[in-house]
């Protein structure tokens, strides 16, 4: 039983739960966005492309292995350490508590800046991805075709992840969490943020209908050339 007039103790779990969705949109929409980029580039490159020599195949499957949770936690961690201001202010705004107008400030330039932050971190991640796989291809004794097709395919998913990503992580920003955080409006009165203008989005559509395909078209095209390999020492990874 509680005492007269003492606090309910689930205030601020209760604000937890509550701003547990809106605070994390931006990040599962972002691994949405790699997640449809790499089921479109798997989905090219079986059926599209000449069938993967079953050496390349256990290559790429024993550096996913590593490279794949490594990429998701670096990426996730870092998205948390950006979002902390914006998840100071909702837990804030939803356990009824005065929110301070240094924090309300610091949320509102992290939000609208954060697509751009989430698109960056995706271009390094696979940038890094489309160097490792034909490196670790070529040091392993995979053929010049393998080593292409691993380069193109990581940049063609990097491609596909960031055309994506713009697009949900703007729609995520503008129709579910800007309401939180501009009740009355006023988007473009926050100093030091970084604006998607109409020749942004523009340019977007161009390359998401032009030069995204023209790299599809380039992987599909390294695939058609089946490249003996020989894979000395390659099974004592």
């Amino acid at each position: 039983m509680l005492l007269k007039g003492a606090p309910p103790f689930n205030v601020k779990y209760n604000g937890s739960i509550k701003s547990f969705y809106p605070e994390n949109r931006m990040l599962i929409a972002n691994i949405i966005s790699n997640i449809i980029g790499v089921l479109i580039v798997n989905l090219i490159s079986t059926r599209a492309v000449t069938l993967t020599e079953p050496e390349i195949a256990h290559l790429a499957y024993q550096i996913n292995l590593i490279f794949n949770p490594s990429a998701f936690i670096t990426g996730t961690l870092l998205g948390l350490q950006y979002e902390r201001p914006i998840r100071q202010y909702l837990n804030l705004k939803y356990s009824n508590q005065p929110i301070p107008d240094a924090i309300v400030l610091k949320a509102r330039q992290r939000l609208l800046n954060e697509p751009f932050f989430l698109i960056g971190m995706d271009i390094l991640l696979w940038s890094i991805a489309a160097i490792l796989f034909p490196t670790l291809f070529g040091h392993y004794g995979a053929g010049h075709g393998a080593v292409g097709r691993a380069f193109f395919q990581s940049l063609l998913t990097g491609f596909i992840t960031v055309t994506i990503a713009f697009f949900i992580l703007e729609y995520v920003l503008q129709k579910w969490l800007a309401p939180h955080f501009f009740p009355d409006g006023g988007l473009y009165k926050t100093p030091r943020t970084m604006r998607i203008r109409i020749r942004t989005r523009l340019f977007a559509l161009i390359f998401a209908c032009n030069l995204v395909p023209f790299f599809a078209f380039l992987c599909m095209l390294m695939g058609t050339y089946r490249v003996p390999i020989e894979l000395a020492g390659f099974w004592t990874i």
